[in-house]
């Protein structure tokens, strides 16, 4: 069977999966692994369990997962339909700005804060993406907040979702993981992402997001 670890961009995927790895012994596959590059290359990679498809592409790896009685966890940023899935949400302010930091750091791409909003990126409008995760039927979808996450994960939930025991708790700590790749893992929590996005485009961002945001407790 396969199950989905999904996100918007910059909401916790990596940091989930670290919990998955710790606590739980799981390993993960992600659905956009470089064509040649291999897993070690990563500083990260043993921390989230990383596993590479060896399939000719994601779609053959995705029926051979299907097909098996073994557990296979996919990260990804798609709308996935029917398959169990663990989506993590963020605070839309947070997660875009810490995606206009990434785009621009990695891709040397500039994007405004409106167009990021406005879905100009993909994969579109942040609160599109959290509403169809949101209204999947709850049986095969598990909705995970970042900021439980990042300070007190709900292991027991996630193990009872996966039908996994819990091994441990989750002991690594920001500091660590900025040690090991500072790149990626920018601040750690909310506080300068929702300034910068309230100083600079406020307005915009709620008229887009303000439902999904209060549904969500934000």
């Amino acid at each position: 069977m396969i199950v989905f670890v999904a996100s918007y961009p910059r909401s916790g995927s990596h940091l989930t999966q670290m919990i998955l790895k710790q606590c739980f012994g799981l390993d993960c596959y992600d659905s956009y692994q470089p064509k040649e590059s291999p897993v070690s290359n990563w500083p990260i990679a043993a921390l989230i369990g990383r596993r590479r498809w060896q399939q000719d592409s994601l779609q053959q790896f995705i029926d051979h997962a299907r097909q098996s009685n073994e557990l296979f966890l996919l990260r990804t940023h798609e709308k996935e339909k029917g398959d169990k899935s663990i989506y993590i949400v963020r605070d839309g302010r947070a997660v875009l700005a810490s995606y206009q930091k990434f785009l621009r750091r990695l891709q040397n791409k500039d994007y405004s804060f409106s167009d990021l909003i406005e879905g100009k990126v993909w994969p579109g409008r942040w609160d599109e993406h959290v509403s169809f995760w949101l209204e999947r039927s709850k049986s095969t979808t598990l909705v995970l907040r970042y900021e439980d996450l990042s300070t007190q994960p709900p292991l027991d939930q996630i193990g009872a979702f996966l039908d996994r025991p819990v091994l441990g708790d989750f002991s690594i700590s920001f500091a660590e993981l900025r040690a090991i790749d500072a790149g990626h893992f920018d601040v750690g929590h909310n506080g300068p992402g929702i300034e910068a996005v309230e100083r600079d485009c406020s307005q915009l961002f709620w008229r887009h997001n303000e439902t999904i945001m209060r549904h969500c407790g934000y």
